[in-house]
């Protein structure tokens, strides 16, 4: 089941459905389309319900520690973390960035970095971002992404 009341509610799901499954297959057609912009969409104010992405990705996290296999996974979910986490947060209505850069910085804060490859994570695309969310306050944040230096 998708978890209820929370945006980007269908990750977990197909975690959740891979691993319970005994096999798959790929198929490239295309089976459905992501309608973007409905008006009655719950992810239209691009606002405060962005902050479900952090809980989303703490479900996929406690899915994946289940499994056998999560140490040789844990940098790539690391990876996979930050870029959804940091892509939302770019998208976030500024009214609300303050606010979801604060929780975003806590959860940063949180995670061990001796347990990951740091000398991979620094080669990913949101590196800088994240590098920015998790060391500087809010203001020095504005200030480098005044001078586009995030």
């Amino acid at each position: 089941r998708f978890p209820e009341g929370l945006i980007y509610e269908d990750n977990p799901f197909f975690f959740e459905l891979l691993f319970k499954s005994k096999s798959f297959s790929i198929d490239r057609r295309q089976l459905y389309n992501y309608r973007v912009n409905v008006q009655k969409s719950i992810t239209k104010d691009s606002g405060k319900n962005y902050s479900d992405m952090l809980t989303i990705m703490n479900l996929i996290e406690k899915l994946l520690k289940q499994q056998p296999f999560y140490d040789n996974i844990k940098d790539e979910f690391l990876f996979y973390r930050l870029k959804h986490t940091l892509r939302s947060f770019k998208n976030v209505n500024p009214k609300y960035e303050r606010d979801y850069f604060n929780k975003i910085q806590q959860e940063f804060l949180n995670i061990d970095m001796l347990y990951y490859n740091e000398a991979v994570l620094s080669q990913q695309l949101y590196y800088p971002l994240y590098c920015s969310v998790r060391n500087d306050n809010y203001l020095q944040y504005l200030i480098k992404k005044w001078m586009k230096k995030v």
